[in-house]
């Protein structure tokens, strides 16, 4: 096992409002913050939309 020990250095919490773009307002706000590495927690709730975490139809398989 390799480790290594970090500090935490600047901690940012947006709020997006209805309409935003996650994607969108993190790059455009990690830009005019100048972050050059980061990570990101989302926790909050949708009101309306779906999710896709993999194929729509199950019965499909990939071929190599």
């Amino acid at each position: 096992m390799k480790a290594t020990e970090a500090r935490v250095g600047r901690v940012f919490v947006l709020r997006l409002d209805d309409g935003d773009v996650i994607p969108d307002c993190i790059e455009q706000f990690a830009v005019a913050q100048k972050v050059r590495v980061g990570q990101v927690l989302l926790l909050g709730g949708v009101g309306g939309g779906s999710v896709v975490s993999g194929p729509r139809d199950s019965g499909t398989t990939c071929s190599g």
